[in-house]
Parts: structure tokens; C-alpha cells; sequence
């Protein structure tokens, strides 16, 4: 990786003002304030992985504040993501308050006004991409301004493992496959910053949580069967989440949405179909009824799953 700035060559007196100068001009727009005796050694490296900038940081105890005057000589609309290897992050932004410990990354935006704390000490691994790049990943929805992923455990482990693969590798790697991944690690984060914000989670603790949501969504299908126009992207809106968010609550009940849609359609007509009050309609209404648009697909699909057609079942 590439050292952009290193305080070690300074002497211990000049080391806070190198920091300022080296981090707040060039770096990014920021005041630092001084947070008394420290030695202020570290460093920051970086990488570009496509549109994403990965930098690793060893800083010394730092306070950073963004305001609102500094946004003005911010040309990037852009997020930051936060792992902690080492030591914790605490972050301010809008009135909320996030903390990037080693087990929780954070996510903040440059182009609002933001503080940072880390009062030890610390190595933190940053990725800086486009607003514009991350959003086209939420399925139309804004992503969060600021939030909090696990990275022991599910998606967030899986991207902070890739993190610090690609803070290893960066020097090895061609600038083809640094874009590649550049935009495989942004889809992972979207994958996970988009189930936490709508309160799916892929720990195990939240698994009451995932179930209660998954119940939610299914009564809502089984409401709305005889929609021919049923499709994941309508579902998802109406229960006011990503289409992603909503393949990964199916996905933990190992079957896919469409699958569960179609299913629930032949179950639905199977059923009317044994019951007396079957026969006082045709096998067209009843496939009709369930969101089938075709008498010949429904029979074909049917026969497929029963082995049977639709008609050799009535009233039996």
C-alpha cells in the first residue's frame, strides 16, 4: 500500500502539528483538536480498489471534527466505513452516536458535518467510496447515513475478512482485479448495512427477529396470490424493504421468493381442487383465482409438481 503520511520522522514536540497539517490540509477537510499528552505516532497507507479507497491508519489518540465551513472545499460525496482492529471509533453525526469497536464497523457520510474520537491508540482499516456508486445498490433505497454492521459473525464477518485480504494483497494484485473487488466488497457492504437497517440481521441472536419478519412477508403473499403481477420487487416494496433484504430472509428458509410464490399458488389450487366446493367452479377459475394467467401453464406446472394433472384430482 502506498504511505501517504508518517509522523515517526518528526520530532515528539512537531508530531501533533504534522498530524494536523499532514491529515486536515491534505488529507481531508477537518479540524483536530489536541487531546493532550501523547507521543503521536502512526501512519496512513492506502489503495485504490476501483471507486473504492482502502486506507489503513495507525493513529494516535485523535479528535476530528467535519463542520458545516469545511463542506464547502469538499468536492466528493462520499462514505466512509470504519473497521477497528485496534482500540474503538466513536462517531457523531446528525444528533446519532455510533461506536467502531474490533467486532462492530460503522459506516458515516463526508458530505455532512461529523465528529471522531478514539481515545487510545488504534489501527482502523477505512473504505471510502461514492455515495452515488453505494445507492445503486439498494434497490432504489437511499443508503443509511449512519450505522453499524457485526463483523464477527454472517455478512459482516465475510466483510471484514475480505477487508483485511485486500489490505495484505493490495501490493500483489493487478488494477483489473483491485477493481473487481472494489466492487464486490461494495456489494457485500450494501448486503449488509441494507439487512441491519431494516432490522434483519445475520447473527444468530437475531434469528427471533429474521423468523417474525419472515412470517410477516409470507402472510402478506398468501393475501395476495391471485396478483398474476406478484413479483419480488412489489413485495418488497409493500413490506418496505430492498428486494435484497428480501432474498435474504427466504434464503434463511432455504427456498427463493419466487419459488415460495409459485408453490403457495399450487398448494392454493391443489387444495380447492380435493374440496367439494372445488366443483362448482372450473380448473380455469381456480388457477385463475391464484394468480395463474395461463390454463396450459398452470396444468404443465402443476403435473410437474404432482405428478398428476390438475383435472384427475377433483373432488377425489
Amino acid at each position: 500500500m502506498k504511505l501517504v503520511f508518517s509522523s515517526e520522522e518528526y520530532p515528539s514536540a512537531k508530531r501533533f502539528q504534522a498530524w494536523r497539517a499532514g491529515v486536515c490540509d491534505n488529507y481531508v477537510r477537518v479540524d483536530m483538536v489536541d487531546m493532550g499528552p501523547s507521543d503521536y505516532v502512526g501512519y496512513i497507507k492506502e489503495a485504490s480498489f476501483g471507486s473504492v479507497t482502502l486506507t489503513e491508519t495507525q493513529s494516535p489518540p485523535l479528535h476530528i471534527v467535519r463542520r458545516r465551513s469545511h463542506l464547502s472545499r469538499v468536492s466528493k460525496d462520499c462514505i466512509y466505513v470504519c473497521f477497528a482492529a485496534k482500540s474503538s471509533l466513536a462517531v457523531q453525526q446528525r444528533n446519532d452516536s455510533i461506536l467502531c469497536t474490533v467486532g462492530k464497523a460503522g459506516l458515516f457520510t463526508a458530505s455532512e458535518p461529523y465528529e471522531l474520537k478514539n481515545g487510545d491508540p488504534a489501527l482502523f482499516i477505512y473504505l471510502e467510496f461514492p455515495r452515488e456508486e453505494f445507492a445503486k445498490r439498494f434497490s432504489g433505497h437511499a443508503p443509511p447515513v449512519t450505522s453499524i454492521i457485526q463483523t464477527r459473525v454472517g455478512i459482516g464477518r465475510v466483510a471484514a475478512a475480505m477487508c483485511s485480504s485486500m489490505v495484505m494483497e493490495a501490493e500483489n494484485l493487478q488494477a483489473n482485479a483491485r477493481r473487481q473487488l472494489g466492487e464486490d466488497i461494495l456489494n457485500i457492504l450494501a448486503l449488509a448495512f441494507e439487512t441491519t437497517e431494516h432490522d434483519v440481521s445475520a447473527s444468530v441472536g437475531d434469528a427471533d427477529v429474521r423468523g417474525a419478519r419472515l412470517r410477516q412477508v409470507m402472510s402478506y403473499i398468501e393475501k395476495n396470490l391471485g396478483n398474476p403481477l406478484l413479483n419480488p420487487e412489489r413485495i418488497a416494496k409493500a413490506n418496505q424493504m430492498s428486494v435484497r433484504t428480501l432474498q435474504y430472509l427466504f434464503k434463511s428458509a432455504d427456498i427463493s421468493v419466487s419459488d415460495y410464490i409459485w408453490t403457495s399458488r399450487l398448494e392454493r389450487c391443489r387444495k380447492e381442487l380435493e374440496v367439494a366446493v372445488g366443483l362448482k367452479r372450473t380448473v380455469t377459475e381456480i388457477a385463475m383465482d391464484a394468480g395463474f394467467n395461463s390454463l396450459s401453464h398452470f396444468s404443465s406446472v402443476f403435473r410437474r409438481r404432482y405428478g398428476v394433472p390438475p383435472t384427475s384430482i377433483r373432488g377425489s
